[in-house]
Formats: C-alpha cells, sequence, structure tokens
C-alpha cells in the first residue's frame, strides 16, 4: 500500500479545516488515518508518548520515529516562535 505524507502550515483551525476540504475534494482518497491527529492534538514529542498511541509499538517508533519526531517538534516549535515576534 502507498502513502503520501504532506504538511500543511496552518494558521486558524477554520482554515485548515477549509484547506483540509478543498483537498480531499481534488484527490482520490481512500481513508484518512487519525493516527497522525493524535499526534498533534496531544503534542507528542517522544519516542515513548507515540508508543501510547493505539497501535503504534517500539517497531513502528524505531522505524518511522527518526522522520516524525523531528517535524512534529519543529511544528510545535512554529507558533512559539512567531508569537514573540522571533522568526524561526
Amino acid at each position: 500500500m502507498q502513502y503520501a505524507v504532506f504538511t500543511v502550515p496552518l494558521k486558524s483551525p477554520l482554515e485548515a479545516t477549509d484547506d483540509m476540504s478543498r483537498f480531499l475534494r481534488s484527490h482520490r482518497v481512500l481513508s484518512v488515518d487519525k493516527t497522525f491527529q493524535k499526534m498533534v492534538t496531544e503534542k507528542m514529542t517522544s519516542g515513548a508518548a507515540l508508543e501510547s498511541i493505539d497501535g503504534v509499538g517500539p517497531a513502528r517508533v524505531a522505524k518511522y520515529g527518526d522522520h516524525f519526531l523531528p517535524l512534529l517538534k519543529e511544528g510545535f516549535a512554529a507558533p512559539q516562535a512567531e508569537e514573540s515576534g522571533k522568526t524561526p
């Protein structure tokens, strides 16, 4: 099964909903995995936190953690830098 992972910079939840709705209408999407939603809403930044997700164990963290954790940490840090007036 082929997967595509992408990031979309979001400024507001309403804007995010509109952007995602447009994307889903314009592409053939068979399913949406809510696992990623939990990573973001619970601000997971460690392998141990990822393992708390149902269906994610040590093997998946070992395989994908090095890719996802830096993206998550960067995403969580970006809004704080913008709010304080600093540029990333």
